[in-house]
């Protein structure tokens, strides 16, 4: 499903009607990103949720419309703009703290929804209340698997990731261990951790591990939060019935912040450089 799609399926999109009770707060950061904004909010209102929900959307200080879009076409989605781009952790912890769900889910302002997918997430951690997070598939434009539901970090992760365009090294068995494309991906599993593109979180467990670690201002955010849900006694799961189409906008001039939040895990897990987090 494309983002012109998504739109083409409901042009009334203020039927994305904010619920007194939700049971489900979707928490979506856009930064100049006003084209997927509107695609994936088009999205959960032609149906990718059903159950009563909210919609909160964080604007890290755009100048592309964003405010206009919102207030024009979709004026039940509660939004909030910072004056200045955040980053990731910290904008999102803003969404995390308006929203009040039993349920948060943190979701790619580049991602489009497929009817029925937030609720099919809701009802699986409605069903196993031992899971903290849960994540859907993530599928490219063209229908393509994408590698999200992976196992933890270790010291040679970060080397291989950036040396995949290397036949040698992505096909790895390192790379291979990480994406866990070692393993089938079209039944629920246990996994390490989902990226932060899709998160349903259970509310208790994120009251209990905190929000974000606000000082990893891009990358290891998503998976940092998945190692202290583990260390709590909860798991993260991967639900494939659930599909989300993930466009992967890259953000530029983004290394440096991500070579330190790597920086900045590993130092709250030294033993991690080992694969041993829990």
């Amino acid at each position: 499903m494309t983002v012109a799609s998504a739109c083409a399926s409901d042009r009334r999109a203020e039927l994305l009607v904010k619920a007194s009770d939700p049971l489900v707060s979707i928490v979506i950061l856009t930064w100049n990103s006003r084209a997927y904004l509107e695609g994936c909010l088009c999205s959960l209102a032609a149906g990718g949720v059903t159950v009563p929900s909210e919609v909160i959307v964080v604007d890290n200080a755009s100048t592309d419309g964003a405010a206009d879009l919102i207030a024009d076409r979709f004026p039940s989605v509660r939004y909030q703009r910072n004056s200045r781009n955040l980053g990731v952790a910290r904008a999102r912890n803003r969404g995390l703290l308006r929203a009040r769900g039993r349920y948060a889910m943190l979701l790619d302002v580049d991602t489009v929804v497929a009817a029925g997918a937030v609720d099919r997430l809701v009802a699986y951690l409605e069903e196993h209340p031992r899971v903290g997070m849960v994540g859907p598939r993530l599928e490219s434009p063209a229908g393509e698997l994408q590698l999200t539901a992976r196992r933890f970090h270790n010291g040679l992760t970060p080397i291989v990731r950036r040396l995949d365009h290397l036949e040698r090294f992505r096909n790895g068995r390192e790379l291979r261990r990480f994406l866990m494309s070692d393993v089938r991906h079209d039944a629920p599993m246990r996994v390490d951790h989902v990226i932060g593109a899709a998160q349903l979180i259970r509310r208790e467990a994120l009251r209990r591990a905190g929000l974000l670690d606000e000082r990893m201002f891009y990358g290891f955010e998503d998976t940092e939060i998945c190692v202290r849900m583990y260390r709590l006694g909860y798991q993260v799961h991967y639900l494939p019935t659930s599909i989300v189409v993930h466009h992967e906008q890259r953000m530029t001039r983004t290394l440096r912040a991500q070579l330190r939040s790597m920086w900045l895990f590993f130092t709250r897990y030294p033993r991690g450089l080992w694969g041993d987090y829990v």
